[in-house]
């Protein structure tokens, strides 16, 4: 009898280790994924997963095909990572901690840095040398002093370098061609006294490849704001830079305002768009979520109310208010007059696209194998959607 419940037990050990290896072997493979597997011209979007800056899992680039059916692929864990893309090239650009990664038709080509980065800033492709950049919060440098550094990886597939940049970079956009600008916060201090200051800065990229990063300006009229937090990356059309900037003023009063810098003028407007009576206005997700379509700039607050504001007449409005889903905190992405919503539904992944103007539903796409994908890493959240087209 005795035997017979050893034999049983065997028996059960042995099922238990085989059912493991099989599970170690499916997930091996999927964290192997060749990078011959994931081509540009068989995706339509690529929803980034991050990581949290302390703590050391993957994080997961979601390829999503044209049938729907998703791939994962798994890298080192950044936090606020995204991707961005060239239809000029027909690349799709990944960053993650140690590297830059160029999605091409070919497959995945990885170019590594000798130095981690941990938190990510923005990341963009300007048209001279074909050049892809990222931009990164890289913190205090022990090495090269005091102060506060942020770090451009930029390149394409045939070569890529790496630029300091003593600031603190909080938004970014560029002129499409040779150069990245940035509104950068500092501190000056005055005896005992502390203050925010904020300027405006450009990177420009020269014939030997090179960022030159210079002052366009110091932005003083900022100064005796407090709490001051811009949320988006900049909208650049025709020599001006647009963004949301929420602040308070000297009553304490909660206010936001469209930010309009001319850089031929240099000069700074602030355009108020809403006070909301002490609570602070929030977009509903950091990335993607201000764009210029003709005349009108929209976005999209986290209550998931659209907006649209006239530059030419200065007036504002809102369109209509979107479905957040079961989550609650879907990714979007204004683009081409269309709103792009990746959006959990009744524990399902949908692609969801909408009538930027009318907010009618166009199509919605159930993702198959998004779970999957999701397996590649752990203690990641969803934090930026790229729509290819």
């Amino acid at each position: 009898m005795k035997s017979k419940k050893w034999i049983i037990v065997i028996s059960v050990i042995i099922i238990a280790v085989i059912i493991f290896a099989i599970v170690m072997m499916t997930k091996q493979s999927n964290d192997t994924i060749s990078d011959e597997d994931l081509l540009y011209s068989d995706s339509k979007a690529v929803i980034y997963y991050s990581t949290t800056v302390d703590n050391t899992f993957n994080s997961v680039a979601a390829f999503v095909s044209k049938d729907n059916t998703v791939k994962g692929y798994a890298m080192d864990g950044l936090e606020l990572g995204s991707s961005t893309y060239s239809e000029k090239t027909k690349t799709i650009l990944l960053e993650d901690k140690n590297s830059l990664k160029f999605v091409t038709d070919d497959g995945i080509q990885t170019a590594k840095f000798d130095n981690p980065e941990y938190t990510a800033t923005s990341k963009g492709f300007l048209s001279k040398n074909n050049t892809f950049y990222s931009v990164n919060n890289t913190g205090v440098q022990e090495q090269n002093g005091e102060g506060y550094y942020s770090t451009i990886r930029y390149g394409n597939k045939d070569y890529t370098d790496s630029q300091l940049v003593d600031d603190w970079i909080q938004a970014v956009g560029n002129n499409g061609e040779d150069t990245i600008y940035s509104f950068v916060n500092y501190v000056s201090i005055k005896g005992e006294d502390a203050t925010d200051n904020y300027r405006l800065i450009q990177s420009k990229l020269n014939d030997k490849k090179e960022f030159e990063t210079t002052t366009i300006d110091e932005l003083t009229s900022l100064n005796k704001l407090k709490d001051i937090s811009i949320f988006n990356d900049f909208v650049y059309k025709d020599g001006v830079l647009y963004n949301l900037l929420n602040y308070k003023d000297d009553n304490n009063e909660v206010k936001t305002d469209l930010f309009v810098y001319d850089l031929k003028t240099k000069k700074l407007d602030l355009k108020p768009i809403a006070d909301y009576d002490g609570a602070e206005f929030g977009l509903l997700n950091p990335t993607e979520n201000i764009e210029m379509e003709g005349d009108n700039l929209y976005f999209v607050e986290d209550t998931g109310a659209v907006h649209q504001i006239n530059m030419k007449t200065q007036t504002t409005k809102v369109l209509y208010t979107i479905d957040k889903g079961t989550n609650k905190d879907p990714l979007l992405q204004i683009k081409n007059n269309k709103l792009y919503l990746y959006i959990l539904k009744d524990k399902a992944y949908y692609l969801d696209v909408l009538d930027l103007q009318t907010g009618k539903q166009l199509t919605s796409d159930k993702l198959q194998g998004m779970d999957e994908a999701l397996n590649l890493g752990e203690g990641t959240n969803p934090y930026d959607l790229l729509i290819l087209e």
